[in-house]
């Protein structure tokens, strides 16, 4: 188990997840089909934890603990938080229980990440949570939430 964890002011974010491994196989479009639901991780969809509320790709989401999946695309996915914890794959997926659906492009990379690796990049006003395995890579804005004018 792997877990990366950040600040956005008094904010935590964490996320523990499964690291496979791609071990020459084609992982996106393949081992992981395009246009499927994927719980990301190894086996156990990966689980994101929120101390406060936090701006996810544009969408105030409010603190708790959330379950991540992804629907990959060549070009973009689709990632989203799930309220249900502890999910084997997407056995008990249920889409009315997404607090958060939201489109990302997809990065391609010149090197291979060999490891599915979830982490923070800081950025001035938050940080990205990026998600890389193979060559893609994806990221997810998360900010302070909006407030209300």
């Amino acid at each position: 188990m792997a877990r990366a964890m950040a600040f956005i002011g008094d904010a935590y974010i964490h996320i523990t997840y499964g690291r496979p491994l791609k071990r020459g196989r084609t992982i996106f479009g393949g081992l992981v089909g395009f246009d499927q639901l994927w719980a990301v991780g190894a086996h156990y969809a990966s689980e994101l934890f929120l101390t406060s509320p936090l701006n996810m790709g544009g969408t105030d989401v409010p603190s708790g603990a959330y379950s991540v999946f992804a629907t990959p695309g060549a070009s973009s996915w689709t990632l989203h938080l799930n309220s249900v914890l502890g999910m084997h794959q997407t056995d008990l997926y249920d889409p009315a229980r997404d607090v958060l659906v939201v489109e990302v492009p997809v990065e391609t990379l010149d090197e291979v990440t060999e490891a599915l690796t979830i982490d923070f990049e800081h950025v001035d006003d938050g940080v990205d949570l990026r998600i890389t395995w193979d060559q893609t890579r994806v990221r997810l804005p998360v900010r302070a939430p909006q407030r209300s004018r």
